[in-house]
């Protein structure tokens, strides 16, 4: 890993959220006091308990715990606990570079297992949540609160879903019991968005007070608290805190579906009309327009997330035509949602390295030193200090297709 990535990832990080953050290190902490205890008996209990002992590790002795989680109705045995927990902190720590799919893999496993661990559910959740998949991370969060009703982060997760898509009431309903937990800040965050977007001012003026002053840099965080104070909310901060996601899509395979047929009808269809194309733009303009300097990192690379998701030269040709008026923090984000392996993406877009020389020409040096980074992720050199040797690679590869430079590289 480059000490360039490694700024972006670190960056990432202080700007996470502080229940998961906290989950993680109650996982850390749980590890330590159970090998602390095993320790103690070990040391203290006597020969008895020694020679127990060695008859669970060594298998002669089970204390009638079955070999396999997954049967109905058994137990892991101690060891498959541990390995559960060795999995969990793997995809803890994937999930904090945002490794997402690998992440989701680790802790996947990790459920399957040891079924009864609520934080390896809750870090599936998000690992599933924020790489797209919200349908799977519903299911994941259910079973982390199952197991552990009070649970924040899980809590949250759920709360964050349904606000997602457009439930509120049902939002609410979840954040309210995160929000008890004293570092549930992304729980302040979502009830302030929940009641401003309800148009019930006093119930999210509590909740403004507390988020602003957990985030007194976040510039949104301080336009919901005067919008909370004021009982009005515009229509720009409207706009920045509404979800985007339909509410009538219930599920994935809904999503997928209804993707599925607007390509098929752009295949079938010549040209699609100018004014539909014009408003298209329009929304993606405004859209990209509001994304304020310092915002949350990950607003950007859920802009990126959605374009690259649009097949053909569109994405390419909505940046373009933009880009100069983004937000620099913006823009050095975008370029993250937009890369394969970040963010859970798979599949390199087939103008991915013309978005990335938007980034190669930015006038600002980091968003210029992201695209670096992100370029050399596909096996290229990192251009950071040679802008004369990118330029003559660009001029010879710029035509070919995204999969044959990459193909190419490795």
């Amino acid at each position: 890993m480059t000490d360039n990535e490694q700024k972006i990832l670190d960056t990432a990080l202080l700007e996470s959220d502080q229940l998961l953050a906290r989950s993680l290190r109650d996982d850390e902490r749980r590890r330590k006091r159970k090998r602390f205890v095993w320790w103690s008996v070990f040391v203290f209990g006597g020969a008895s308990m020694f020679v127990l002992i060695l008859a669970i590790v060594f298998g002669g002795f089970t204390l009638g715990l079955p070999e396999k989680a997954e049967a109905k109705g058994k137990r892991p045995t101690r060891e498959m606990v541990e390995q559960a927990e060795s999995l969990a902190a793997e995809g803890w720590q994937l999930w904090k570079r945002q490794d997402l799919l690998a992440a989701a893999e680790k802790f996947e496993a990790s459920v399957e297992l040891n079924p009864k661990a609520a934080n390896a559910w809750n870090g599936y959740g998000w690992a599933l949540f924020n790489s797209g998949q919200s349908t799977k991370a519903l299911e994941a969060f259910k079973k982390c609160v199952k197991l552990s009703p009070k649970h924040p982060a899980g809590l949250n997760g759920l709360g964050q879903i349904y606000f997602s898509r457009g439930k509120y009431q049902v939002a609410e309903r979840y954040l309210k019991k995160a929000a008890k937990n004293p570092y549930a800040s992304a729980a302040w965050y979502g009830l302030t968005k929940v009641y401003l977007l309800t148009g019930e001012f006093k119930k999210a003026l509590p909740w403004a007070k507390k988020t602003a002053k957990s985030s007194p840099k976040d510039e949104y965080a301080q336009q919901m608290l005067a919008a909370a104070k004021s009982g009005e909310l515009d229509d720009e901060l409207r706009r920045i805190i509404e979800p985007l996601v339909d509410e009538d899509l219930e599920n994935e395979e809904a999503m997928a579906s209804a993707q599925e047929g607007s390509d098929s009808e752009a295949d079938s269809e010549e040209e699609p009309s100018q004014q539909g194309a014009d408003e298209g733009n329009q929304q993606w303009r405004t859209r990209l327009l509001t994304l304020k300097e310092g915002g949350n990192w990950s607003e950007g690379a859920e802009v990126g997330m959605e374009l690259v998701r649009i097949p053909g030269d569109r994405p390419f040709e909505i940046l373009e035509a933009n880009w100069s008026e983004i937000a620099t923090s913006a823009r050095k984000q975008i370029l993250k949602g937009f890369t394969p392996g970040m963010m859970g993406n798979e599949e390199i877009h087939s103008r991915f390295f013309d978005v990335m020389h938007l980034g190669m020409t930015d006038p600002d040096a980091g968003v210029r030193e992201y695209a670096a980074v992100y370029i050399e992720m596909q096996g290229l050199p990192n251009f950071t200090q040679d802008a004369e040797g990118y330029a003559r690679w660009y001029e010879k590869n710029k035509d070919r297709a995204a999969k044959e430079i990459v193909g190419g590289a490795r």
